[in-house]
């Protein structure tokens, strides 16, 4: 799933594709961001059901399907997927969970070619702690928390 504001990614390992199971994953989703308005999915078997058509229903989502046979009309969700089994490639160590949680981490935390901005910051308003920010710490919190000290230290001395 990716949210088309935030362009955020979210990945559930899937055993089965059936509406149940695709159903079942949802609330994973929607358990740490809401539920959402509007699904644009494809024409799958998961998605055209009347199972799945009154899981959305009953949560208030309207839901779409893209045109069929022509991917590119939910080119979001297409370019995602790209982008994971690129990623996914390129990252040679650890175990697939291991592969998995760094692809998102990165993924969340680069900035985006269309929005210019992190989908960490567009969808939750915080940019996500990384390692690099250790090599380049943020000296905006750093001058506030000297000017903090300081002002504790003339306190004191009053």
């Amino acid at each position: 799933m990716v949210d088309a504001y935030s362009k955020w990614i979210d990945i559930h390992v899937m055993y089965s594709t059936t509406s149940e199971a695709t159903i079942a994953k949802l609330p994973q989703s929607f358990a740490t961001h809401g539920l959402c308005d509007l699904i644009i999915s494809d024409n799958g078997a998961a998605f055209t059901s009347k199972e799945f058509a009154d899981y959305v229903k009953s949560n208030g989502i309207e839901h779409l399907t893209s045109a069929l046979w022509h991917p590119t009309s939910n080119g979001c969700a297409e370019r995602a997927v790209q982008s994971f089994k690129e990623g996914m490639k390129k990252i040679k160590e650890g175990t697939v969970q291991e592969k998995f949680n760094r692809f998102l981490f990165n993924y969340r935390i680069t900035p985006q070619t269309t929005t210019g901005l992190v989908p960490s910051e567009l969808l939750i308003k915080r940019k996500l702690k990384s390692r690099l920010d250790l090599v380049f710490p943020n000296i905006e919190k750093r001058v506030q928390r000297d000017n903090k000290n300081k002002n504790i230290i003339k306190t004191r001395n009053l």
